[in-house]
């Protein structure tokens, strides 16, 4: 997950608080939907059928546990900007 000073430094205080509003708009409540059904579908095929796959990272495991990953960090943004403001 992004910390709070990584974000601080990123962004400007009028950008932090677009940010902690996002999943009110509702071109990122789509956006927000399609990130998190994806990441779903990429966790259910791990806990049901994890593989290895040198040859087509796609459909390794631990490529697809790296993504996941990454999208849990976007979809946390808003909150995480939510709490620098609030402090």
């Amino acid at each position: 997950m992004i910390d709070a000073g990584t974000l601080k430094r990123i962004l400007k205080e009028d950008e932090l608080i677009l940010l902690s509003r996002a999943e009110e708009v509702g071109a990122v409540k789509v956006i927000v939907k399609v990130i998190s059904a994806i990441r779903d579908s990429d966790r259910s095929m791990n806990e049901s059928q994890p593989k290895r796959d040198d040859n087509d990272l796609k459909n390794d495991w631990v490529f697809k546990a790296g993504g996941i990953s990454r999208l849990n960090d976007v979809l946390s943004l808003p909150q995480v900007a939510a709490n620098i403001i609030k402090k």
